[in-house]
């Protein structure tokens, strides 16, 4: 560091001023302490310089010598090795990606677009453009209209309205400093809809019309039989693969349906009761040939009960049950599973993508399935048996 009759200029060191900033306070310090000589400017500015801004210099006049160069070469070579000019379009993008911080006050942002606007050579328009990009990247809506809404705008004049409006956010925060502040107070309001215990609709449980109904499955009152908990809990416990339960409601529905399908038949020919019997055979000899595949549940009358289709045997706790209308045909979707086509019953209601053991093994006998600890239940309740699970690739 060197000192002089006014001030003193310490070494540049790049990590605490950039170069140019350096150069100005060193032109001030030249007029400051009557320095107009330009080799004395030059000595003054290579011994305040230091040692490694000096040793940078003379690679940079390599193969002359620093002392073959005048003071104005020097700081030329030195400012276009520390900040190089940037492009005219280089630096016009870097002003207009500049936007002002919330933090920031006004004046700090204008003077950080005037760096910004040095190598953009706006020229004459410089005041224009400076007071648009103010006005665009202001980052406040309330200065922003208030700036918008000033006719002739300048850019001293919208700097004025800018700080203004600031120093009135400020004061005004001030003044309610001291003032009582409300607070409101929030209240949790519990839930009106709840899920009914007693018919699982969206409803309470003491406005529910079937409070007094009789389960068919546990008879006891106060619940359906699809919300009862015994039936449920007898539906998780685990069952031998051969047999399915039902409740006594569902098992006197199936004696009911088999009772009228016998007094049916007995009106009938005996060739055609013959035909049927044969037809009836076939069907569960099919059955006992493919086991996994899906049985429907079909709509027997407007109540919403439903019964096993006669051609399904009893041992059928391994297979998926979908209940269907007689008078509805089911959705059907044709996806593409690793480049084979396959048809899919779709139902949205489902929890998981299932394919029967038998459609696995025809198109992706090349495959292997991975054991899977899942647990499926059909809408009935019943368990289906998971044999494993495979990813692949669906298209659609």
């Amino acid at each position: 560091m060197n000192s002089f009759g006014f001030g003193q200029i310490e070494q540049f060191d790049p990590q605490l001023c950039n170069f140019e900033e350096y150069l100005e306070r060193l032109n001030y310090f030249f007029i400051a302490n009557e320095i107009i000589d330009e080799n004395k400017k030059k000595a003054v500015f290579i011994s305040v310089i230091g040692p490694k801004t000096f040793n940078l210099l003379r690679d940079l006049v390599t193969p002359n010598s620093i002392s073959d160069r005048t003071f104005e070469e020097i700081r030329q070579v030195l400012q276009n090795h520390f900040e190089p000019k940037p492009q005219k379009f280089v630096a016009r993008t870097e002003f207009e990606k500049r936007i002002r911080r919330k933090e920031e006050s006004i004046g700090d942002f204008v003077a950080a677009l005037r760096k910004l606007s040095q190598y953009c050579q706006f020229g004459d328009q410089v005041e224009d453009r400076l007071c648009e990009k103010l006005v665009r990247s202001i980052n406040d809506e309330t200065i922003q209209r208030k700036l918008l809404a000033e006719p002739n705008l300048t850019l001293q004049r919208a700097i004025e309205i800018g700080q203004a409006i600031k120093l009135s956010y400020e004061g005004a925060k001030g003044l309610n400093e001291n003032l009582p502040q409300t607070v409101n107070l929030i209240r949790t309001q519990q839930n009106q809809h709840k899920y009914c215990m007693r018919c699982g609709n969206d409803h309470r449980g003491v406005t529910c019309k079937f409070i007094n109904a009789e389960c068919h499955f546990c008879h006891k009152t106060g619940h359906l039989a699809k919300c009862c908990l015994q039936r449920k809990q007898q539906n998780f416990n685990h069952r031998p693969s051969n047999q399915t339960q039902r409740c006594p409601f569902e098992q006197q529905k199936f004696r009911q349906h088999r009772q009228q399908q016998r007094q049916q038949q007995q009106w009938q020919p005996q060739h055609q009761q013959n035909t049927q019997q044969g037809q009836h055979r076939q069907r569960r000899l099919q059955h006992n040939q493919n086991q996994n595949r899906c049985h429907n549940l079909e709509k027997l009358n407007t109540n919403e009960s439903y019964y096993l289709h006669p051609e399904a045997d009893s041992e059928i706790s391994n297979d998926m049950f979908t209940i269907r209308s007689k008078t509805s045909k089911p959705i059907t979707v044709d996806l593409q599973c690793n480049e084979q086509n396959i048809t899919f019953q779709l139902d949205t209601g489902a929890a998981a993508s299932v394919i029967t053991k038998q459609e696995f093994d025809k198109h992706f006998n090349d495959h292997n399935f991975s054991l899977s600890e899942i647990q499926l239940q059909t809408y009935t309740g019943e368990n289906v048996h998971v044999f494993g699970k495979c990813e692949m690739l669906i298209k659609y």
